[in-house]
């Protein structure tokens, strides 16, 4: 296996995210002010239902249940979709064949490069003011182990899910609706604006089917050690099942929607 190509392409993203390095402003600053409007919100509500523990979350793990999801959601962003429509509406997509690399793996790896940039410049100052005002905890040795294991497998999901719906774009050629939906749609499935365990048993049980919950609730679940140890690596497995059964899903539809670009002669 040649690393040099990949790391020539990790670059190619560390450079697109420098090119947008004002979001990274932006993010910084919005950041802080989404934790304060969730910190006075939540605790307005447990002042006024007078309970320390809420579906099992006291204030404290509460807070940093949130700065954690929000940690998370710079590992996991993802423009696949936008990339690739993009791609196929201009024709550049026959550019891209020419890597000596699988398509969705090239695109995979400059968005590894772009998420780079976000460590460095986004999730340190993040985690520190989580920490030091938003009861963010340290956790233990073994749980950071996992939490890292289950976070990746999660950009991964989240990756494919988007490259999986910038699929469509073969057929649909714009998928503006679809990119706008995305986002806020897997941010309420994965437990991004409530936490799973608020929701209805019923619903519990039938988004225990769905990927959702492993592009964000249960990496934040193992880092505040809320879930049993062997639940834990039920729950990783769960995430590696669901990356095979997507990337075999990505392979049926790219293959389909290749012979459709081909043959309209591009």
């Amino acid at each position: 296996m040649n690393l040099n190509k990949y790391l020539g392409l990790m670059k190619v993203g560390f450079k697109v995210a420098l090119a947008y390095r004002f979001h990274s402003v932006v993010t910084l600053i919005m950041t802080p002010i989404s934790l304060i409007v969730y910190y006075f919100l939540w605790k307005s509500i447990f002042s006024y239902t007078g309970e320390t523990i809420i579906r099992g979350f006291t204030f404290e793990a509460l807070v940093g249940y949130y700065v954690l999801s929000m940690i998370i959601a710079f590992f996991t962003w993802s423009q696949a979709d936008k990339w690739l429509e993009h791609d196929i509406r201009h024709g550049h997509l026959i550019f891209k064949l020419l890597q000596p690399v699988a398509h969705v793996v090239h695109e995979f790896v400059i968005e590894l490069g772009m998420h780079s940039y976000t460590v460095v410049l986004e999730l340190i100052p993040v985690f520190a003011i989580g920490y030091f005002f938003f009861y963010l905890p340290i956790a233990a040795l073994p749980n950071i182990v996992l939490f890292c294991i289950s976070l990746a497998m999660a950009a991964i999901l989240y990756f494919q899910f988007s490259y999986f719906l910038g699929l469509s774009a073969f057929w649909l050629k714009r998928i503006d609706g679809i990119r706008r939906m995305r986002s806020p749609l897997i941010a309420f499935l994965s437990g991004g604006i409530l936490p799973l365990s608020f929701f209805p048993v019923w619903y519990t049980n039938f988004h225990h089917l769905l990927p959702f919950q492993y592009m964000r609730y249960v990496p934040i679940m193992i880092y505040l050690n809320e879930i049993p140890m062997n639940n834990m690596f039920m729950l990783m497995f769960g995430q590696f099942v669901w990356i095979i059964l997507l990337g075999l899903l990505i392979k049926v539809i790219w293959n389909k929607g290749y012979k459709k670009f081909s043959g309209v002669g591009t």
